[in-house]
This record gives C-alpha cells, sequence and structure tokens, in this order.
C-alpha cells in the first residue's frame, strides 16, 4: 500500500487507499439439518487521487498491480468535474476508541456455528414439530486500513456475527413465512430467545381474525420498523437536505415528535454493525444526535458533501451504492446512516401494551421501501400482524395493508418500549424499540 501511495503522490495532488480484508463463513440449516457449509475471503482496494480540483477512482482485487491501479485513477481524471473537497489529516490520537472487534468470532470454529444452530432448531422443533425451518448462522472478520498523503494512517479489525431464521407455516388456505434474523458485533452465547420468538409468533398466527378499515394505533415491532426506515433515514442524508429534495430540508430545530424521541447515528456505539474509530474515508467516528427531544438537531455527512453544503463530515463516508445495497468496494463513499438508533424508552413492552385497549401489532410487511421515499410516503402490505384487544392477541390479521406519512406517524408517537433490538433488514441494519403511533390508517380486503 505504501509503494502504491509513493506512487500515486507523484501523479496527483493528494492521494487516498482504503484495504479491506474479510473473511466470511456460516452454516446453513435445511429441514433442521445442516444442509450446506460455506467459507469465503474476500481482499480489496481502492485508490482515490485528486488532480486540478477533479477526482480520479477506482478499485481493484489485485492488490500488487500498482501502475494499472493509478492509471485506471488516472483515466477516471479525465472525464470527472471538478468538485470542491477537503481533505483532512487526522493523527492516531483523533479517532475514538471503540468496542468493535471480538476475539471470539475470529476464533469460532464451524462447529459451535453448527450447535448455535440445532440448538435453535430443537428449540422449534420440541414446540412446533409441523414447521419447516432454513437458519443461517455466520460470523465475519473484517480487516480495514486507510492512508493517504496527508499523513492520515489507520486500521483496525471489525466482527459480525448474523443469525437468520425463516419458518414456513401451512394452513389449508394458505403458506406463510415467518423470519427472525439477530446480527451483533460480538459473540452471543445463547441466541434461543430468537427460537422462542419464532414459536410464539406461529402459535399467535395459528388463529386467524378480521378487522376493519380505518383509523387505529399500530405498534411496530423492531422487525416492523424496516417499513418506515428507508423514508427515515433517507430525509437524514445531507445530500437530500441540501438539494431540498429531503421533507426535513427547512425543519432544522423543528419539533417532529414528542419530547421522549430521540434519534442517533453512531458509529462508536459498542459492537454495533458498522462501528469502528473511522468511516470509510478516514473520518473519525462519532454519535451524532439526529433528533433530541423531538426537535432535528443535524444531518448526517460524508466529506464531499460537507465541503458541498459548508459544513463538517459527520464520520457518514459509507461505501454504499443506495437504499438496497450494502457495503459496496467498487463505489465511492457517500452519505449514508452507520449504526442508526431509535433510543429505548424507560417502560417494557408489556407494561406499555397494558395500556392498549385495541390496536394492530405489526411484527412484518411484505416487501418494505414502496411508496415515495422522498417524502416520507409508505404504502406496505402486512406479512405479520397481529389484533390486540383487551389485553391479549386475538390472532394473526390476514389482507391488510397500511399507508401514511413516516413524519405524521411521529407527530403521532404515542410512545416508545424499552426492548431495543438489533434488526437486518433489507435496507440495512439497525437498532430500534417498539413504538405505538396512534391513527395509522389501515385498509382490509373485505
Amino acid at each position: 500500500m505504501e509503494k502504491l501511495l509513493e506512487l500515486a503522490s507523484k501523479n496527483a495532488d493528494w492521494a487516498e487507499i482504503f484495504y479491506i480484508k474479510k473473511e466470511y463463513k456460516s452454516v446453513n440449516f435445511k429441514t433442521g439439518r445442516v444442509y450446506n457449509i460455506e467459507g469465503e475471503d474476500e481482499e480489496g482496494i481502492t485508490l482515490r487521487i485528486r488532480k486540478n480540483g477533479k477526482t480520479g477512482f477506482t478499485s481493484s482485487t489485485s492488490i500488487k498491480e500498482r501502475e494499472n491501479i493509478l492509471k485506471m485513477a488516472t483515466d477516471v481524471l479525465s472525464v470527472s468535474e471538478k468538485t470542491p473537497l477537503r481533505i483532512p489529516s487526522y493523527k492516531d490520537s483523533d479517532y475514538p476508541s471503540v468496542q468493535c472487534f471480538d476475539e471470539k468470532l475470529l476464533n469460532l470454529e464451524e462447529e459451535e456455528l453448527i450447535r448455535t444452530g440445532e440448538g435453535m432448531m430443537e428449540v422449534i422443533r420440541k414446540n412446533k414439530p409441523s414447521i419447516t425451518v432454513t437458519a443461517e448462522v455466520g460470523n465475519s472478520v473484517s480487516n480495514i486500513r486507510l492512508i493517504n498523503t496527508s499523513g492520515t494512517d489507520k486500521s483496525f479489525k471489525r466482527s459480525f456475527y448474523s443469525i437468520s431464521l425463516c419458518g414456513t407455516m401451512v394452513r389449508e388456505d394458505e403458506q406463510l413465512e415467518i423470519e427472525s434474523s439477530f446480527s451483533s458485533g460480538s459473540y452471543v452465547d445463547d441466541v434461543t430467545p430468537l427460537a422462542r420468538k419464532m414459536v410464539e409468533d406461529v402459535t399467535n398466527s395459528e388463529k386467524s381474525v378480521t378487522i376493519k378499515s380505518g383509523p387505529m394505533p399500530v405498534i411496530f415491532s423492531p422487525r416492523g420498523f424496516k417499513t418506515i426506515y428507508p423514508p427515515l433515514y433517507m430525509a437524514f442524508c445531507g445530500d437530500r437536505v441540501g438539494r431540498k429534495v429531503s421533507p426535513l430540508a427547512d425543519k432544522h430545530g423543528e419539533k417532529i415528535g414528542p419530547s421522549f424521541l430521540t434519534i442517533v447515528d453512531d458509529n462508536t456505539v459498542p459492537f454495533g454493525s458498522l462501528s469502528g474509530p473511522m468511516d470509510d474515508e478516514g473520518v473519525p467516528g462519532e454519535r451524532t444526535a439526529l433528533v433530541t427531544d423531538g426537535i432535528v438537531k443535524a444531518f448526517y455527512y460524508d466529506l464531499r458533501n460537507a465541503e458541498k453544503y459548508n459544513t463538517e463530515s459527520t464520520g457518514n463516508g459509507i461505501k454504499r451504492t443506495g437504499l438496497y445495497e450494502g457495503f459496496k468496494l467498487t463505489t465511492l463513499p457517500s452519505s449514508h446512516p452507520s449504526n442508526f438508533l431509535v433510543l429505548p424508552g424507560d417502560k417494557s413492552l408489556e407494561e406499555l401494551m397494558k395500556t392498549m385497549d385495541r390496536c394492530l401489532i405489526v411484527e412484518d410487511v411484505l416487501g418494505g421501501g414502496q411508496g415515495n421515499n422522498m417524502s416520507g410516503e409508505f404504502s406496505v402490505n402486512v406479512m405479520l400482524g397481529f389484533l390486540w384487544e383487551k389485553g391479549e392477541i386475538r390472532g394473526r390479521v390476514k389482507n391488510v395493508m397500511i399507508a401514511g406519512n413516516v413524519f405524521e406517524l411521529f407527530a403521532n408517537l404515542l410512545w416508545i418500549a424499552s426492548n431495543n433490538t438489533w434488526e437486518h433488514s433489507f435496507f440495512g441494519i439497525y437498532n430500534v424499540p417498539s413504538m405505538c403511533f396512534g391513527d395509522v390508517h389501515i385498509a382490509t380486503k373485505d
């Protein structure tokens, strides 16, 4: 890396190298048995250079082909537009100490992954033997380093542990799939609560109930939060705010929810999915309070957009292409959330549920991201939802759709429970508790 940086510095005003080596392994289960064991090693490098106000960028998995890598980045310069970009210099003491690597995951053997999966299978088999279950248990360790000609040289390790379950419940008139997932940057000894949650969901789904169209309170579980996550996190993107295409563009300092609502983006939280001392362009990690006491306080930025809108990067330069993509080495860093969190309340879900007379509990939706995410609008079919009435779950609802505007929802937020968990959705990983909103529009098929 040093030789490539030295070579690039002779041909550019500034240069940056990002390197990652990732080791991943997983065990897949099908019908209660080990189906497949996978292992994969990934290694790659990116080079970003600046010359005469233009940016050149390329990536490669052949990190020793220095001249070719530099040539590809230089070729991009010829078709690039001039853009402002300040590249700060950081020393090691500028970076926070962040818990993002668990030694246990580095040495985790396949046998342990198998035991974890079999333990969950056994819980489900004992309680719901008719359910067909597939599962995946995996872990990864990434070695990351960033160096640039401004003097920054920072490296760290990040670990990740993930589990997913999918249970298929066949009834006379339908086939229902119930999914659960868990993720953490550290190893967790007991993950059977995930299996017990599936058993609970299956039990609650064995009886169907009907509800009528109209407004009613809705509780989004952490899993169900993926319904409103895309338009919410997109609205806090600094570039969207700057271009006036975010619903929050003119809302800085204004109240969008009750005083108990706090939303943060924090890549320093211990063992979060994107926790680390820096983002993907070497900016130190930090905790950014997006909403405090219900009031919009900040937005998140990468270096390029921070310069564009005359502000500072919040450490959110993430290599991600868009709404439906995770980390991607071949893309330039841009403004994306790191660890997105809604802070929990001080009362348990069980205690708060006792205050509800009648409401819809949304555990999962079909798809997600539908509607106009730019404006905050959503419209989704409820795949797994339950009617709560007079102190108990009456059964699963069918043929139900929910729709609305995310920011109108938060203006009518009734409570936030204390049961925050990490959820791995199609749109990214977040940490939120169960939340109850009043008067959500519900449409049913008569």
